[in-house]
């Protein structure tokens, strides 16, 4: 396959991806309309992460490796495998369609070439990733690699 012919792909790929994400959406705010008689449109609930305490150095660490740190502290490293678990049962889980969507998109990043892949696992403490869905609670995630620092939510 011809870097032309894979780029075509990926980009055939991604609008696939947006279309049934917008599908999707619509799903849901149809759905969120006929639960509590409305249009569907307002904001449902709100995001709200843990707050993660700012990272500190010894004194005698320059300002200049501080500031070269945190610019790449939450970036994974080229050739990293993520690892990622969606949650089966309680109040995150969803059906297929929804993890079905997330796979896509885990395909498509992968095929650009960003240099990281990506495995499903079946065992929450194999992954760096815990996907959860919470109808009517917006969407949300934590960045790069802030993820190692919360703990497991089973």
């Amino acid at each position: 396959m011809t870097d032309k012919t894979k780029t075509r792909s990926t980009q055939s790929k991604e609008q696939e991806l947006e279309a049934r994400i917008e599908k999707l959406e619509a799903q849901l705010r149809k759905h969120q309309h006929s639960a509590n008689g409305s249009s569907g449109d307002e904001v449902l609930g709100f995001c709200a992460l843990p707050e993660v305490p700012e990272r500190e150095f010894a004194p005698d660490v320059s300002p200049d490796r501080v500031r070269l740190i945190l610019l790449n502290d939450k970036k994974w490293v080229n050739g990293t495998k993520l690892r990622y678990y969606f949650f089966e049962r309680g109040r995150f889980s969803a059906g297929n369609d929804q993890k079905d969507l997330v796979r896509e998109g885990f395909e498509v990043w992968q095929n650009i070439g960003i240099g990281i892949s990506f495995e499903e696992v079946s065992d929450i403490s194999e992954a760096e990733i815990r996907i959860g869905f919470l109808q009517r609670d917006g969407a949300w995630s934590f960045v790069g690699r802030d993820v190692i620092d919360i703990p497991l939510i089973t």
